[in-house]
């Protein structure tokens, strides 16, 4: 299967984090507020690290995939799952001007990690006009709108990293990854799935 050149951005980005500030904080056994906005933003900073390291979308995003053209083959990988749907496939045609794909001509596998679409069997993607960025795949990810739809290893792993941010501030490393503590590698490489594209 050959990739287009890819590119991704969010669209409509997370709404939530996987871990509340107020569960956060009681794992931390901190009941003070005057650390509450550094709380947060470690847990998005650890939320980050673990989703990279996974290649997922663990809260409800709304993705732009761009690509030069279709894929050679039939198949299209999504990267960033789980994949929860399409929203649309637009593409320049071979005159430049914007289309967008009907629904009616693909099928959407949202049950592999990644997800794929493919076209159905009475037709073939489209060709598009020579130009950067001439397709965009408008697809949303994540297991769900709020923490609780996380799964808890997920949810867990956040914790222990955010618990290592907060008690050890002095000493951490710039750019360290998850692989250093052992329990979150162990937690989150269940959910880990190959970079597409």
């Amino acid at each position: 299967m050959v990739f287009p050149r890819m590119g991704l951005t969010v669209s409509t980005a997370e709404l939530d984090e996987p871990v509340s500030v107020t569960v956060m904080k009681n794992f931390l056994r901190v009941d003070i507020s005057a650390d509450d906005t550094e709380i947060a933003a470690m847990i998005t900073a650890a939320r980050q690290k673990a989703e990279n390291y996974c290649n997922n979308t663990f809260i409800t995003t709304v993705w732009d995939m761009d690509l030069d053209e279709f894929p050679s083959g039939s198949c299209l990988l999504i990267p960033r799952p789980p994949l929860q749907s399409i929203t649309s496939i637009t593409y320049y045609d071979t005159d430049d001007s914007q289309q967008t794909w009907s629904s009616a001509n693909y099928q959407v596998d949202a049950k592999r990690r990644p997800g794929r679409v493919m076209p159905v069997s009475t037709a073939t993607w489209p060709s598009t006009f020579d130009r950067l960025n001439a397709v965009t795949i408008k697809y949303v990810a994540g297991y769900g709108d709020s923490d609780t739809d996380v799964p808890p290893a997920i949810a867990s792993a956040i914790k222990l990293m955010v618990d290592d941010m907060y008690n050890n501030r002095e000493g951490q490393i710039i750019g360290g990854n998850v692989t250093e503590n052992k329990t979150v590698k162990a937690l989150l490489d269940r959910y880990k799935v190959p970079q597409v594209g």
